[in-house]
Order: C-alpha cells, then structure tokens, then sequence
C-alpha cells in the first residue's frame, strides 16, 4: 500500500501545478460553499498566480501533457498516506492533497475534504431529515428535499403503514389517521379498538365508543338484529338500538324495560307472575304489589265459574271455599262400592270425587260411605266386623280363631296353631302352606308326608337347600326333576362333588371351590412347603427316630415313630418349594433319587398343577 502511494504522488508531482489548478477552475465551477471556505480560496488563488508564472514555460511546452494528465486521474482515490520522509502533504492553497472537493462523487467520508460523504457527494455538513446534499444543482449542500419523497427512509421505514414523505421545505408529514394495523373489539362488547397513525408517524391505539351498538368481528354496528345486539340499556326496535324504559313506563315486552320485566302493560320492579299480584296498581305502577282482598282484577281466582270461585286474599293468594264444601248431591255406585261425590277442590272448581268406601258399605240413604260397623252387615263381603272396625277377611295359611274371618271359611288346626285352609283338613294332613295337601299331592291312607332332595347332577345325593314334601313311598312327581331322601351332597352341579371322593382334580368344582370330598376343606395333593429340605427317613421295618444319616431313603418329612407305631419312613416325597393354591401349576421337586443310597438329590418337574379334593 504504501509503494503505491509513493507511486501515486511521483506521477502526480511530475504535473505541473499551475495546469492542474487552470484545469479544474476552466472546466467545472466551484461548488456552494461556507464563508470560511471562500476565504481560505483566496490565499491559494494568490499564491497559485505566482506558482503560474513560475512555470509559464513548463506550460506552453506542456499544455497538451498537463490536459492529458488531469484527464486520465481518478479524482475519487483518496491518497492517505504520510511521505516516507515525513514531510507535510498539504498543498500551498491549505487543502489536503488528494482529497475531493465539496460537490463531488464520493464513497466514504475520508475521501472527502470535509470528511463528510452524504447522498454520494461530498457534503459541506451533516444533513437534517429531508434535506440531500445531492439535490441537482445543490451538490455539497444541505438541501431541502422535493415534497412526497421519503429521502433515506427520514419519514419512517419504507412500507410501513405510517410512513410519511417530506414536505418540500425540510420537514415529515404523516399519514394521520391512516389504518395501521386490524382493529378489533375491546374487553367491553360496546368499544371498538382502532389503530391509527399519529402526527408523530406511529401506530397509536384508539379506543371507539360503539354506543348504543355492540362491536362485532371488529366492527361497530351501525343496525341490530335483535337486541343482543344493543348495549345493556337500550333493545333493537326496527333495526336501531332504542333506550329502556324504567319503572312504570308503558311498554309490551321484557325487552323494553331496563328491569327486564314488562308486567301489567308497565315496566315493572318484578316479573310480577305470581298469583293476585299486580304492577299497575293505581299510584304505585311499577312496583309489583299484592291485590288488595276481595279483589280480582283479572280473574285469577274464578275457578270453573261455580260456587267454589274465589277472590285474592290480599296476601299474593286466592282464597277459596274449603276441600270438601259440598257442590252438588253424591251417590252409591253398586258396583264400584263407591260415593260419588260432588265438592269443591280447594282450588276454586267443583270435582266429582270417587270415594272408594273400602271394606265399609255405602250407605245408600244418604250417598255417602259408613265409617263404623256394629255388625258383619256394614261391611263389605270380603271384611267382617271386630270391634266397631270391618277387618279385611284372611287369605288361606293366615293364622285364624274362627272360621268368619277366613275368605275361605276354613279356619284348621296346624302343628302351629289354626291357619286358614282352602277347605277342612284334618290330621295327618297338613294346611300350613293354605292347602290340604302333602305338597302338591294327596297321599294314600297311611302313607306319611316326608321330605325329599333333589338330585340335579344325579350322584344319589341329595342337596340340602332344594326340599319337596312329598308322600313316603314316592318321591314328588316333577318332569325332569329327581329327589333323593338324603341330602349330603355339598354341590349339587357336578357328580364328581360328594360324600367319599378319593381322587384330586386339577380345577374347581364349578363354584371356585376345591372340596369333592365334601368334608368342608380342600385337602391338596401335594405338599407346598417353603423351602422344604430333602432330608433321610430310616426304612426297615423298626427303629428309634428319623434323621439317621446314610441311610438310603429320603423324604421332606418322616414318619415319626410312636409307642403304638415305631415303624418310620418318609411321608412326603414330592413337594412344591412355595405355597401353590389348588388349581395353580409350578415345579414340583421329587425327594430321593430312585432310591439311591445317600442320594438326596431333588428332581424338578415343571408346570405340575397343583391338584385338591
């Protein structure tokens, strides 16, 4: 770098001065400059004129050399580098060598004379917003941009909805009021919030009142559809958003009241529905208040137009005749043994009132039913008299003291106590379920009533909870059923399960028990000890203990000898090494290897289901 910048001045020095300097002052003016610019100007023009005549000859001899040489220079290469001998490179007019004149084309700030670069010119300042330095035919100046440009981006960055342009005399207008971004609807159904430019060229939020409209999908209504879409105090009334009414004002719906409640023509404090209540009682309209007594303004307590209307009682009720209050003649209804009377409901109408007698007759006088009984007679076929009160005649096997109070008119003898029967039944015969009868049969002369068993799953025995009676020489007549006399079986639905089994099976019963043996227990076939030891069982036929080593059989637990038994052995050869419920499979050890002589080795057979009876 430094090479050639040595390059650079030699060639430059090799140009006369005084041609360079009438070169640039014939071709191009100089530009608009500062007072102290100018002045500065003058004290080189002076010292150039002698420069000037001190190398007329140089000159004239060279005119055409010094052209060709200002021609072909890059004016815009900066020479910034200090003379190797240190010497100073500003030239005799007091401007830096090399550096370009305000006006010209430049790059960067350094190449210029005032150090300042703007718009592509060297520039006599910095420039303000919206002015240039490069306006035509005001290189080097700040000045004024034309109105409607956005020079540099001074007004706002380009695109953004709230640039602005310059306004031609050095300032930003905006476009205020502009849309900015997409409004939408406030926390509050009746705002609309906007967003606008402001005089400063920023997006500002505005908050719209949309009253008496709701904002919907970001809009203020300017119409309604119904009044939802009115704010709280106003309902739609032919597409526009119309003031409530408040208490007392005449109205014809709910809609219109700021109270919600349009009652009795006015707008009313209170929905005001209830019975004898009113909302335009004169000198109070608007206040929901009780009809005064013995009043009825709108009929309300008229009932069926009877003798049993009413009036409002004064207390947000009517007031009618009392339940009961006879309306018209009753009568006996044979058939039904019923009163048919005619009162009054209570609720102002008169009924026709079916008043079943029950077991009481309907006296036929007077059309109305008995209360009382003196005798059997005062009530009804099915009832007797007891004690000035008709009691309802027993079904058969009901207990019994005489034979009226039975429906049947058989009161029999049982083994505990009498009981209403279908008909006489003397002993042996038996009517404690109502009937004569040894369950579902009679029996011969002679021939005892006994119990009988079912059998279902036929192994001869008998289930305890399924019992017939029936006579002693045949077992009860039923297609498809077979009793048996005893009844020891524990379950009935499968003949594998009873008294005396000897075998072990693999699943249960049928009902998730083990027991087929019917003993009450599930006895397992194979012993689950924890952690059994494979330990030595003496064999011959007497000894003193178990345990003796060496001898040649082996089991998890011996025969231990007693004074009446002294002979010993093993018990259990095969064991489960862990606790194995009925019906569940795992390894099962076999203890004394075939016998071996002091072989306790154990033999694993695995998936062996642990069977049970």
């Amino acid at each position: 770098m430094r090479t050639g910048h040595l390059l650079m001045l030699a060639a430059l020095s090799s140009i006369p001065i005084g041609c360079i300097g009438d070169s640039f002052s014939s071709e191009e003016p100089g530009p608009i400059s500062s007072p102290d610019a100018s002045s500065d100007g003058s004290d080189a023009s002076s010292d150039g004129s002698d420069a000037s005549s001190d190398g007329s000859d140089a000159s004239s001899d060279g005119s055409d050399a010094s052209s060709d040489a200002v021609t072909e220079r890059e004016p815009d290469v900066p020479i910034d580098s200090m003379p190797e001998d240190g010497s100073d490179e500003t030239d005799q007019g007091g401007n830096e060598a090399g550096k370009t004149a305000t006006g010209a084309a430049c790059n960067e700030d350094d190449e210029c004379e005032t150090n300042m670069c703007q718009d592509g010119v060297c520039c006599e300042s910095v420039c303000d917003p919206c002015f240039s330095c490069g306006q035509p035919g005001h290189e080097g100046q700040c000045f004024a941009v034309p109105d409607g440009e956005n020079h540099n981006e001074a007004c706002g960055p380009a695109g953004s909805p709230c640039m602005g342009v310059c306004d031609g005399s050095g300032h930003c207008t905006y476009p205020v009021g502009a849309n900015c971004d997409d409004p939408h609807c406030d926390s509050d159904p009746w705002k609309q919030v906007l967003f606008q430019c402001n005089a400063e060229g920023l997006c500002e939020e505005q908050i719209v009142s949309c009253s008496p409209f709701l904002c919907k999908q970001a809009e203020c209504l300017s119409k309604c559809d119904d009044s939802d879409d009115c704010e709280d105090d106003a309902y739609c009334a032919s597409s526009e958003c119309v003031p409530k009414l408040v208490f007392g004002q005449t109205c014809t719906q709910n809609v219109e009241c700021l109270s919600s409640h349009c009652a009795d023509g006015v707008c009313c404090n209170d929905s005001c529905s209830g019975v004898c209540e009113t909302c335009a009682f004169a000198g109070k309209e608007g206040q929901c208040v009780a009809v005064p007594l013995d009043m009825d303004p709108d009929d309300e307590c008229q009932g069926d137009g009877s003798t049993c209307a009413g009036t409002c009682s004064g207390q947000r009720s009517c007031v009618f005749p009392v339940h009961g209050e006879p309306c018209g003649e009753s009568q006996c209804d044979a058939n039904l043994n019923a009163a048919h009377e005619l009162i009054c409901n209570g609720e102002g109408k008169c009924v026709e009132n079916v008043q079943n007698c029950g077991l009481y007759d309907c006296h036929k006088d007077i059309g109305s039913c008995l209360y009382s009984c003196s005798q059997d007679q005062d009530c009804i076929d099915d009832a007797f008299c007891n004690n000035d009160v008709c009691v309802a005649k027993k079904s058969n096997a009901s207990p019994c003291e005489n034979s009226i109070e039975c429906l049947s008119g058989y009161c029999e003898p049982t083994s505990h106590g009498k009981q209403c029967c279908n008909t006489a039944c003397p002993h042996p015969l038996n009517c404690s379920t109502g009937e004569c009868l040894c369950d579902t049969v009679v029996c011969s002369p002679g021939v005892n009533c006994v119990p009988w068993y079912r059998d279902r799953d036929g192994d001869t025995f008998g289930n305890p909870n399924e019992m017939k009676l029936g006579c002693e020489n045949a077992p009860p007549n039923i297609p498809g059923e077979k009793y048996v006399r005893n009844m020891d079986d524990c379950f009935d639905l499968n003949h594998l399960a009873r008294p005396g089994q000897t075998a072990f099976f693999p699943e249960h019963r049928g009902d998730g028990s083990f027991d087929y043996d019917c003993d009450g227990k599930e006895t397992k076939q194979f012993d689950d000890t924890n952690d059994p030891v494979c330990k030595d069982c003496k064999t011959y036929s007497k000894c003193l203990y178990c345990g003796i080593f060496s001898y040649n059989t082996y089991g998890y637990r011996c025969k231990t000898p007693t004074s009446s038994d002294n002979t010993c052995g093993p018990l259990v050869t095969q064991s489960y090494k862990q606790l194995r419920p009925c019906g569940q499979s795992g390894t099962l050890y076999r203890c004394n290897n075939d016998d071996k002589l002091c072989d306790t080795a154990e033999v694993p057979t695995h998936d062996v289901v642990q069977q049970c009876r």
